[in-house]
C-alpha cells in the first residue's frame, strides 16, 4: 500500500494509474509533471501523497484536490502559488501541509491557517 519513487523516471513508465488501492505515494526525484499529475485522480484511497519538484506548478492542484482522502500532502519545491491554497483549504481530509520552497506567500500561508484552524501548514512563516 505503499509506493515511493525515487528515480529519474517519469509517472508513465511505472503505471501509476493501476495502482488504485495505495494509501501513500512519494514521488521525489522524479519527472513527474503537471500532467502526470493527472494520473493520480484514480486513487481516491491516497492518505499521504508527496511530490517534490518544479514540473508542478498550479495547473497539478485541481487534480490533488479530488483526493478527498487526503490526510498528509507534501508540495515542498514546487511552483505552486497562492492560487492553490482554496482547493488545499477545501480537502476535507487533510491535517497537514508542507509548502517549503513553493511560491506561496506568507499571507497565502496565513489564509491558510486561519481558514482551517485543525490543518497544521509547515515550510512558511506564520
Amino acid at each position: 500500500h505503499h509506493l515511493a519513487a525515487e528515480v529519474n523516471c517519469s509517472s508513465y513508465s511505472f503505471g501509476i494509474p493501476k495502482l488504485t488501492n495505495l494509501w501513500i505515494l512519494e514521488l521525489d526525484h522524479t519527472l513527474i509533471d503537471d500532467e502526470g499529475v493527472t494520473q493520480l485522480s484514480k486513487m481516491t484511497k491516497l492518505a499521504r501523497l508527496t511530490i517534490r519538484g518544479k514540473r508542478i506548478t498550479d495547473q497539478a492542484i485541481p487534480t490533488i484536490g479530488k483526493l478527498k482522502s487526503l490526510r498528509g500532502l507534501v508540495l515542498e519545491n514546487t511552483r505552486i502559488t497562492d492560487a492553490a491554497i482554496e482547493t488545499l483549504a477545501a480537502l476535507p481530509a487533510l491535517e497537514i501541509v508542507h509548502l517549503a520552497g513553493t511560491d506561496i506567500t506568507t499571507a497565502g500561508a496565513r489564509w491558510l491557517r486561519e481558514t482551517c484552524p485543525k490543518l497544521t501548514v509547515l515550510g512558511k512563516d506564520k
